[in-house]
Order: C-alpha cells, then structure tokens, then sequence
C-alpha cells in the first residue's frame, strides 16, 4: 500500500512538473507584453548600441523560437509521451531556461545590462546541457526535428545573444564606440562570438536549426555594421568574412550527414 502511494505520488509530482514547462513556455510571451505595456519597445533604442549588435529585424526570431518552445511544452504533456523520460530529465532546466526569458526582459526593460549578460550565460549553459542530452536520445524522424530543433534554435540564438549584450554593456558602462579602441574592442567580441559559436556547432554535429540560428545572427550583424556607416569598415569586413567561414565550414559538413546522429 505503501509503496502504492509512493508511486502515485512521484507520478504526480512528474506530471506536475510538466504542467510547470508548458506554464513557463507560455509566460515567456505573456512577460514581453506585460513589460512592454510598461516600459514601451524593448528594441527600439537602436543608434546607441555598438557597432556588431544585430539588426533589428532579426530579433523577429525569437517569434520562431517562442513558439517552438510552446509546441514542445505542449507535446511533452500528451499522454503518448509519459513513458519519454528524458522530457522528464530535461523538465527543470527548460523551466529555469523559460523564466530566464522573462528575467532576461525585465532586466532589459530595467537597463540592468551586466545582468542581461549573465541571464544568457546560464541559459545557453542550460540549452547545451538539453541539448547534449536529447542527442543520446532515439527520437522519430519528426519528433527529433521539432524536439531537437527547438532547443537547437534557442541555443544558437542564445550563444550569439551572449556577446551582443556582452557588447552592449560594455558599451553602456563606458566603452566607445568609434575610433581604433572602440573598433578594437567590437572586433575582440566579434571574433570571440566567431569561435565560440563555431566550437559548440561542432560538439553537437553540426545540428541544421543551430547553424540556422548562428547564421541569421551573424548575418544580420553584418547588416548592422554596414547600417553604421563607413566608419565601422574593420568590422563590417570581419564580420562578413566570419560569416561566410562558418557558412562555408556548416554547409561543407552538412552536406555529408544527412540526418543528426541517435544515439
């Protein structure tokens, strides 16, 4: 009998768990209208940013991501998939990676900037653990793409987002924009970004929707650097140049796997 209640118990508190990522999925879009309301365009402060920040369109990808989350969050609650225990295993990081979302744009709103910063070190930390866990998983074709590939989007977005508000801060707190420092140090970032980015895109195989993420990135970081004019040339000829490495090294090693390994 005991043992009984105890197995009730933990499938409970399982279950509840799950009903915990699919609440947290969600708020992620509900805290980006709430500190709107409040503290109006999060992205509309663009001129006072340094040089090697996105453009402001490629922030519509979070759209993508957010919703990818949420599709997940939802799957992982069907029956069909209680017997998967590694949504189980990967439950309480999703969770601190979705509320890491909304802190993340509270601190923004907040101009708090450092913290921006370390927000998107913890969940790219916590998206490279998920996602290293879901690669020794055996999926079916169409749920490894959108289980996988949700994770994958969110973690390349989030490991170029990691030096765009390292910049942004830097910048905020004191360090120039032009001139040969201000260019020095962008070009520090940029290529730190450029290796970093590459380095994990080769831990875990190459995955397409990570390649995609780091690729929209990188590109619209280009855009932005020519959008600043002729005075940010060193950068605009870095950043185009480190673009078309990775996307020659992805496109080179993807064309020989033709799906991502199971393990």
């Amino acid at each position: 009998m005991t043992n009984r209640w105890i197995s009730k118990l933990k499938s409970l508190g399982v279950l509840l768990r799950r009903f915990a990522v699919l609440f947290f999925a969600l708020f992620q879009p509900v805290s980006v209208i709430l500190i709107e309301r409040r503290s109006g365009d999060l992205f509309s402060t663009q001129g006072t940013d340094p040089f090697i920040i996105p453009a402001g369109y490629a922030f519509s990808i979070w759209s993508v991501i957010v919703l990818g989350t949420m599709i997940y969050a939802v799957y992982q609650l069907l029956p069909r998939t209680y017997k998967m225990r590694v949504f189980d295993e990967i439950a309480g990081s999703a969770i601190l990676i979705f509320m890491g979302f909304a802190y993340w744009i509270w601190l923004a709103s907040m101009q708090e900037l450092w913290g921006t910063v370390l927000v998107f070190i913890g969940m790219g930390l916590l998206l490279r653990t998920i996602y290293l866990r879901l690669l020794t998983e055996t999926f079916s074709k169409w749920t490894q793409y959108f289980v996988r590939g949700s994770f994958a989007l969110y973690y390349g977005w989030t490991t170029v987002a990691v030096f765009s508000n390292l910049a942004s801060a830097l910048h905020y707190y004191g360090l120039p924009q032009g001139g040969v420092s201000g260019l020095s140090w962008q070009a520090v970032i940029l290529v730190a970004a450029l290796f970093v980015s590459y380095q994990l895109l080769d831990e875990i195989y190459f995955s397409r929707p990570y390649f995609a993420a780091i690729i929209w990135a990188f590109a619209s970081i280009v855009v932005g650097t020519i959008l600043s004019g002729l005075q940010a040339w060193p950068l605009i000829l870095l950043s185009i140049a480190g673009t078309i490495f990775l996307l020659f090294r992805g496109i080179q090693t993807i064309q020989y796997t033709y799906e991502e390994p199971s393990h």
